[in-house]
């Protein structure tokens, strides 16, 4: 018994022993953090906007306040593009001792999400931003923030659990950062300031909100101090600095491949006027290798408007150097219009047979009423071999030369008949012409012509997948057919909610005419989707289109007002599978789009409002987004929105209208 009470003491003593001494480590790491924020505190500011209306969580809030850093004697304060969203009337700068001073935007840095502004008066104390060493992925940090007060920042505590991420711009913590620390510092143990917090995102959808939804989640970003002082510099001249251009789409590849070729140049393009052609292979750009596609687009996505991108590229053979000077924007090249609807065909799994060959070589195309081509006598459907005498035996190389033409420009196409209307064959000769600018219905020939055939308004087939842990989709497809055409894709995310009665009422019958697939995602709560729920919708498309024929140009999404964050995301991602997007009573503004691969994306804005100011933001959108480089086109009871025509007509006959060239 002496024994075993000997042993119980010792060990009550050891472990009394250890917790003595992890309870010393933690009043340490308490003094050391307390000591590093007090050398910093005089350098931190409150940003009061008044007058703008942001969103937080989802919901409109007028004057959030936010947090700035010191970084002149002058009164310049550095904060994050976040804090100044809603276009503010005002800004005033509030000091730790509860003084406050107007100031104005200098400029703003849209890569980086920076903004530096000038004070009038005061006495400023600037935060030192010669330390630029990159902290060490393990070393402390933390994050400060003067959301709730003047006098005392919020404190978030972490590591620095990577650097280099966000295209190489960023630190990343898994200190929490969120709207109340965003602008503030990052800062290390013994107070040397790191960087400045920003909500960053990879795809930098939603502009000075990218990231935000990432918030208190562990994963955190800011801009280095060595970024911060080369940005300060800059913002000094006054002009925002803008994300530069390029101007080229790669031929598609796989992530990991180390063949980057260019497939296409946009004219007047920064990458045209410096010279570089299809067909082009993209080496290395300011010696650094691009042995695979993220790579480049790193490299783009972390320069501005004005950077010089020194390349090495090989052209038959021989290599050369190219320098290529970014701009803040790409010209929009009208593309010429032929009135051709190519047809999506269905992979033919037995051996063809010699006829069909010989048919093999060329692209399945239906001719558009009115168009060019129909002017030009040919009728149905018809087998485009060859654009300018260049074969095409490809979807990818038809719509390569086709992107190259421009309106009132002469082509000379190789026809092959593919139906039974007569139509001309051989050579064809006509002039392309502007797209069209309004909505149009399709006539009952064209829809055969497209689609082939329906075989009556049948009962469509339903599925249910289960997607991991984040919920499901149904898919409902037009009932079986001997359609040689892929169906298209209608991902209903308004829908999540609805009956399948109700839906299939008012979707059955353009399911069978026009040859589409429906597909309504839903989350576990069965609940409206949100942006939350991407991940779902694009893995829904994933597995849709894995397990079965779909004719990926027709791959569209339909999203209700309030849920523009979801297209958004999904139309601007590099590489989204979604091809077209129809916004339903409701709009959403362009946010800076990524040029390279994005080609002929197409966005539907609908709404049925009379409202003037409904009808101008409606407008401002669609002139933003064409900015983008996107197609838009508008329904409203006034432009191409008949009152015989249902919602789902008109976005039936648009899901094969995009496809027209």
């Amino acid at each position: 018994m002496d024994l075993m009470r000997r042993l119980t003491f010792l060990l009550s003593a050891l472990t009394l022993a250890l917790l003595l001494q992890t309870a010393s480590h933690g009043e340490e790491l308490s003094d050391a953090v307390r000591a590093a924020v007090t050398r910093v505190e005089d350098h931190i500011v409150r940003i009061r906007p008044v007058g703008s209306l942001v969103s937080v969580e989802q919901e409109d809030v007028a004057s959030v306040p936010s947090t700035g850093i010191v970084v002149s004697e002058r009164g310049e304060i550095l904060t994050s593009a976040f804090s100044l969203q809603g276009d503010p009337q005002a800004i005033l700068v509030e000091t730790r001792d509860g003084q406050r001073y107007p100031a104005r935007v200098v400029a703003a840095d849209l890569i980086r999400k920076l903004v530096l502004l000038q004070c009038e008066g005061g006495n400023w104390k600037p935060v030192d931003l010669s330390f630029t060493e990159i902290p060490a992925p393990g070393e402390w940090s933390i994050g400060l923030g003067r959301f709730y007060r003047t006098d005392q920042s919020a404190i978030s505590v972490g590591v620095i659990s990577a650097v280099n991420r966000i295209h190489g711009m960023a630190i990343q913590t898994d200190a929490k950062v969120s709207p109340v620390n965003y602008g503030g510092p990052l800062i290390d143990l013994s107070g040397q300031f790191r960087g400045i917090l920003v909500p960053l995102s990879p795809r930098d959808e939603g502009g000075a909100s990218a990231g935000v939804e990432w918030y208190d989640s562990g994963i955190g970003f800011a801009i280095p101090t060595r970024d911060v002082a080369m940005v300060l510099e800059r913002l000094r001249k006054g002009a925002d600095l803008k994300p530069g251009k390029f101007g080229i789409a790669l031929k598609q590849v796989s992530l990991f491949s180390s063949d980057i070729v260019v497939e296409r140049v946009v004219a007047g393009s920064p990458a045209a006027v410096a010279g570089l052609q299809s067909g082009d292979r993209l080496l290395s750009a300011n010696n650094i290798t691009i042995n695979r596609p993220p790579i480049l687009e790193s490299l783009i996505a972390a320069s501005y408007a004005g950077d010089t991108l020194n390349f090495e590229i090989e052209r038959s053979g021989t290599k050369q150097m190219i320098s290529v000077q970014l701009s803040d924007q790409l010209p929009e090249p009208e593309a010429g219009y032929l009135g051709l609807l190519p047809v999506g065909e269905k992979t033919k799994t037995e051996e063809p047979t010699e006829l069909e060959s010989d048919r093999k070589n060329g692209i399945l195309c239906a001719v558009l009423e009115g168009g060019p081509a129909f002017e030009a006598g040919l009728r149905g459907r018809v087998r485009i071999t060859a654009i300018q005498g260049k074969a095409t035996e490809t979807l990818p190389e038809f719509l390569t030369q086709l992107f190259s033409i421009s309106p009132k420009q002469s082509v000379r196409v190789s026809v092959a008949a593919a139906g039974a209307e007569t139509s001309k064959t051989g050579d064809v000769e006509f002039v392309a012409a502007a797209e069209p600018s309004g909505m149009r219905r399709l006539t009952e020939s064209e829809l055969i012509a497209a689609c082939g055939a329906a075989g009556g308004n049948q009962v469509p087939t339903r599925e249910e997948h289960q997607i991991e842990d984040i919920g499901g989709c149904v898919v409902f497809r037009p009932a079986a057919s001997d359609r040689e055409s892929q169906p298209g894709m209608l991902v209903l995310v308004s829908s999540s909610t609805e009956t399948e009665e109700r839906l299939l009422a008012r979707w059955q019958s353009v399911m069978s005419s026009h040859n589409l697939v429906l597909v309504v995602p839903q989350n576990p709560e069965r609940t409206g989707l949100t942006a939350e729920d991407v991940p779902l919708i694009a893995a829904a498309i994933q597995k849709v289109s894995s397990e079965s024929e779909i004719d990926k140009t027709r791959t569209l999404l339909i999203a209700a007002h309030g849920q523009a964050e979801i297209a958004k995301r999904l139309i601007f991602a590099l590489r989204s599978p979604v091809r077209g997007i129809v916004m339903l009573n409701g709009w959403f503004s362009g946010s800076e789009a990524d040029d390279m691969g994005r080609s002929r994306r197409s966005v539907l804005l609908m709404d049925s409002s009379a409202d003037p100011q409904s009808r101008a933001l409606l407008d401002a959108a669609r002139k933003r987004l064409t900015d983008c480089g996107l197609r838009v086109k508008t329904a409203t009871s006034t432009t191409g929105l008949a009152t015989d025509e249902s919602i789902e007509r008109v976005v039936a006959d648009w899901s094969l209208l995009i496809k027209s060239l």
